[in-house]
């Protein structure tokens, strides 16, 4: 007969304890294959011809081509085409950087309004303002340099005069302020230029520049991901993406103290300026505008003068602008604006000379 097991002297085996990893190696072990599984990503969708989400073709540093002369150009309209003429610097003018003794020097800077877009040589805004000063002879004979990029922003305007037009000793720099300041892109003028100032925008700017998935997590919730620019007020509909002006008021800020403070180490002046838009020759109201108000408030505060075109030339002055691309001048529209911008230029340089 079998006698029963004693339970009590029976040997049980318990599992051995599981060795536990410490919690910083688990967290290292979690982010390596985080970041692998990120890179694999990145990397199919690089293979699958994704884009980044910030193209620097679109903005940079350019300027015009060089020594053009007559040149065919082609605006809006593929059947519209002015003739350019451009100096060794890529400026439409034919002024050299030795200013001619006895003479006043009037650089005119901002982007393709102020450049003549859509206009042949000698039918500019500085073309008309010449042509106006040449008929005041008080405070002596004046160039008018056309120092204007098509494109512009005030931060590359900035840029262009350190580079280029200081050495042409200008004695009054007018800054016709674009609108393209206030387009919202991923990355600002000055943070393509010259780098990001801060952590926020460092990452704003890294990811912008390298990451393809942030760009398809753009295209899947922004409306907007495919567009390079956008107005302010888009930014009311939803952009799902960080945006910032390509330049913004400190920014402007700091571009138009740097030209004036380089101005007066060789007694220059600055001043900003406004050009008409359509619904200022258009309409006898007051119309809001980008950073009007801003520029008022800047000229009442800093040593600078102010250009301010907008009225000098409606409500009946729609023929002024170019029938198919209302958003520059035609040639006697520039010729127009140039000769109304020859009295208040006049009262800054008289200014400067007492």
């Amino acid at each position: 007969m079998t006698r029963p097991r004693n339970r009590r002297n029976r040997r049980t085996r318990r599992p051995a304890p599981r060795r536990q990893l410490p919690v910083w190696t688990k967290a290292v072990f979690g982010l390596v294959v985080t970041v692998l599984f990120c890179l694999f990503v990145e990397s199919g969708l690089r293979f699958n011809w994704i884009q980044a989400a910030y193209q620097p073709d679109r903005i940079g540093g350019w300027r015009m081509m060089s020594q053009m002369t007559n040149q065919r150009m082609y605006g809006v309209k593929e059947r519209h085409s002015f003739l350019v003429t451009t100096n060794q610097d890529g400026m439409r003018t034919a002024l050299q950087k030795e200013k001619t003794a006895g003479h006043k020097r009037v650089a005119l800077m901002g982007d393709s309004i102020i450049f003549g877009w859509g206009a042949d040589d000698g039918y500019t805004i500085a073309d008309g303002l010449q042509a106006a000063l040449d008929e005041h002879t008080d405070i002596g004979p004046i160039e008018i340099l056309n120092a204007a990029q098509p494109g512009y922003s005030t931060t590359q305007v900035h840029r262009f005069f350190e580079t280029v037009v200081r050495d042409y000793q200008p004695d009054l720099v007018v800054m016709f302020l674009p609108m393209h300041d206030h387009n919202l892109t991923l990355i600002s003028d000055r943070e393509h230029l010259d780098g990001a100032d801060g952590i926020t925008s460092g990452i704003r700017v890294l990811l912008a520049n390298h990451s393809r998935s942030y760009q398809l997590l753009r295209q899947w919730f922004s409306p907007f991901s495919r567009e390079a620019f956008l107005m302010p007020q888009d930014a009311e509909k939803g952009m799902g993406a960080p945006r910032v002006p390509r330049v913004s008021d400190d920014e402007r800020l700091y571009n138009v103290r740097s030209i004036r403070d380089q101005l007066k180490e060789t007694g220059g002046i600055m001043a900003v300026g406004h050009v008409p838009f359509m619904d200022d020759l258009t309409s006898t109201e007051e119309r809001d505008r980008d950073g009007a108000p801003w520029a008022k408030a800047m000229v009442e505060s800093e040593d600078v003068g102010m250009v301010d075109l907008r009225t000098c030339c409606g409500p009946d002055g729609a023929d002024l602008l170019l029938s198919f691309d209302p958003g520059h001048f035609a040639p006697e529209g520039n010729v127009t604006i140039g000769r109304a911008a020859a009295e208040p230029i006049l009262t800054l340089l008289q200014g400067s000379s007492r």
